[in-house]
């Protein structure tokens, strides 16, 4: 029997091959949704946050994330209203509560998730910066523009941003 062969006879029986038994298996684990090193986390049922991966996302938000969004506010609506420290919070609170949304994922949908997670990231826009609906989704679209951009320049050099998990 050839490899090939061997590869197909295993994937048409009716017992589940090992891949898939022990794809099945890490699934059922408590240790699923640890990445790496994350290994400290909260547990509440089915609901799980990787702290330390919270952490790693907050800080890279705010070393990448703030500093876009803080350029765009204060070109958009003023060095008055658009204050650096305004843009971290905007992360940090963007990032946790996209988490805890993130956490009722399977009860509410993908689709809706984004479209809660889109509001909360222009109400808080709104709120820090101190202006309406329409300029806070304009400082939105600016910031995800320069991000791309920025991300593009970044990975054609040699460092990309994506794969440190934003």
């Amino acid at each position: 029997m050839t490899q090939q062969s061997h590869i197909h006879s295993s994937l048409t029986t009716e017992e589940p091959s090992a891949f898939f038994r022990v794809l099945t298996l890490k699934k059922t684990t408590p240790d699923y949704f640890i990445r790496g090193v994350c290994k400290e986390r909260i547990v509440s049922d089915r609901m799980d946050i990787d702290i330390i991966g919270l952490l790693i996302s907050i800080i890279v938000g705010i070393i990448v994330v703030s500093p876009i969004l803080w350029i765009v506010g204060r070109t958009l609506v003023g060095k008055e209203k658009a204050k650096f420290t305004d843009a971290i919070w905007i992360v940090t609170l963007g990032i946790v509560i996209g988490n805890i949304v993130g956490l009722f994922n399977l009860f509410i949908g993908g689709i809706i998730a984004a479209i809660i997670m889109f509001i909360v990231w222009l109400g808080l826009i709104k709120h820090f910066f101190d202006c309406g609906w329409l300029m806070a989704f304009a400082i939105a679209v600016v910031s995800v523009i320069i991000f791309i951009v920025v991300t593009a320049i970044l990975a054609f050099i040699g460092i990309s941003v994506i794969a440190l998990g934003l």
